[in-house]
């Protein structure tokens, strides 16, 4: 589902089923020994300043992006259990990144930070001038 994302370049070829592809090599690191891993989702990848450098008028995070992450991260936790299931144990575990960074986005005073935004008003800073 990311995968047209992160393979936009001409001269990268996606995996025709991602999701397979995934599968295959955690199941090869469990092969290789492997018996604790984490796992993140996508963090808030519409709002990283690369993204609203080249996409942002307003500041605002890229809504496509935002919402591919709300799709991917719920199955990506989905894959992980049946996974896990098949194993027989549970190796994989799954980190929500993407509510970690959008609280700390929202919520910077709890981290004890007020310039989340700083990025931001330094990209809206080059594009002015």
């Amino acid at each position: 589902m990311l995968c047209e994302y992160v393979c936009s370049c001409d001269d990268v070829t996606c995996p025709d089923n991602t999701e397979l592809w995934a599968r295959a090599l955690l199941q090869r690191l469990y092969e290789l020994g492997a018996r604790r891993v984490v796992v993140t989702g996508t963090g808030m990848i519409g709002c990283v300043p690369a993204e609203l450098a080249m996409h942002s008028i307003d500041g605002e995070c890229a809504r496509d992006l935002t919402e591919a992450a709300d799709l991917f991260n719920p199955q990506l936790v989905q894959m992980l259990s049946q996974l896990n299931a098949d194993i027989g144990g549970d190796v994989f575990i799954a980190a929500n990144t993407n509510r970690v960074s959008f609280d700390f986005m929202f919520n910077p005073q709890d981290y004890g930070t007020v310039a989340v935004f700083s990025s931001m008003l330094f990209i809206n800073q080059i594009r002015s001038d």
